[in-house]
């Protein structure tokens, strides 16, 4: 990489930073008079973001990044609608089906799952057309429950200071030094992660613990959503993407299971407050500690990626990170049960 890459990198990354802290801080001040205002730091993000890919000459709008633009104008204004009248699952997931179609519509697919160069399913099957565009249901219907599940298991994230924030720039990180590869070889996707990188750090000098303000509904789907479009379009990247969302998706799971196992619906909005970061809490951690062990845990994943080329090693890198983080929340849930039993 040559030092006027390194220079363009750096003037991508302040612009977007530059315009996230500037939004986030005019939202913080409009906080202290109004508490709606509180939740607005991912209408920053947002457009930091955007501003920052329209204003990049090297970056040119593709009909898949015109996706990602035009989803993330639909995630700013039903986001606002969201924050303020708070939905039920009932219009959430709905919409996240519809921001699905819109990608498949404009050109997102899967055609099919290989594994150190061979094939073992294809997706490119049930060939349909909608609205004069033609894709494969089977693939449109593998990019719904990838979309849906990452935006679910990042919006999970929001509910202790500074953990999205943290947990989205080490994914981006991922997507960008991917993106770097000679094999894959996409500059204008490692500018357009490092663009997003510098909207979120922007945005988490207000959230990190305690939090002036958060990402709200819009800050956490779009950024759920555009981890998910990304991964897709670096080559179907998604293991690579996985080595950091293996954290949360992990988390996401074991939620539901245990949900199902009470009798919950996985859907509705429950007290008992079951997630890795308040088991945590409830453990004794501080905030900013749970943000320090999430930020070293996946720092050290990422790093350890970055070493592995082969995608058995990296399957191999996965199955130790989620043997790892299966042990810390079954002897968290342990932990406080116990604890409640004595209560």
């Amino acid at each position: 990489m040559t030092i006027s890459w390194l220079i363009y990198f750096l003037i991508a990354f302040l612009i977007s930073s530059f315009l996230s802290w500037g939004l986030s801080k005019l939202s913080r001040a409009k906080g202290r008079k109004n508490a709606f205002y509180w939740r607005l730091g991912g209408l920053a993000i947002i457009a930091s973001f955007v501003v920052g890919v329209l204003l990049n000459s090297e970056i040119v709008i593709t009909q898949k990044i015109s996706a990602i633009l035009i989803s993330a104008g639909a995630i700013a204004a039903f986001g606002l609608l969201d924050d303020k009248f708070e939905f039920s699952w009932k219009v959430q997931l709905p919409f996240q089906a519809l921001l699905a179609l819109a990608l498949v519509w404009f050109g997102f697919e899967v055609n099919a799952v290989s594994f150190a160069g061979e094939e073992f399913f294809r997706m490119d099957y049930l060939q349909v057309e909608f609205l004069g565009a033609a894709f494969s249901l089977v693939s449109g219907f593998f990019i719904l429950i990838w979309l849906a599940s990452i935006i679910n298991a990042v919006n999970w994230l929001d509910g202790t200071d500074g953990l999205l924030s943290a947990v989205a720039a080490l994914a981006l990180a991922a997507i960008f030094f991917v993106s770097l590869r000679p094999e894959v070889n996409q500059p204008a996707l490692s500018i357009i992660s490092l663009i997003a990188i510098g909207s979120i750090l922007g945005f988490f000098i207000f959230n990190f613990p305690p939090a002036k303000i958060i990402a709200g509904t819009s800050g956490s789907y779009f950024v759920g959503m555009l981890l998910a479009a990304l991964a897709i379009i670096a080559g179907t990247k998604i293991a690579t993407t996985m080595v950091i969302l293996i954290l949360p998706v992990a988390d996401f799971l074991w939620v539901t299971v245990e949900r199902i196992k009470r009798g919950k619906s996985i859907f509705e909005k429950e007290e008992k407050k079951t997630h890795l970061h308040y088991k945590l809490l409830n453990a004794g951690w501080s905030e900013k500690q749970v943000l320090f062990g999430y930020f070293c845990f996946l720092g050290a994943a990422l790093l350890a990626s970055l070493f592995v080329a082969s995608q058995l090693h990296k399957l191999i890198l996965l199955a130790a990170e989620l043997a790892m983080i299966m042990i810390v929340i079954f002897s968290l849930t342990r932990i406080n049960e116990k604890r409640e039993k004595k209560n």
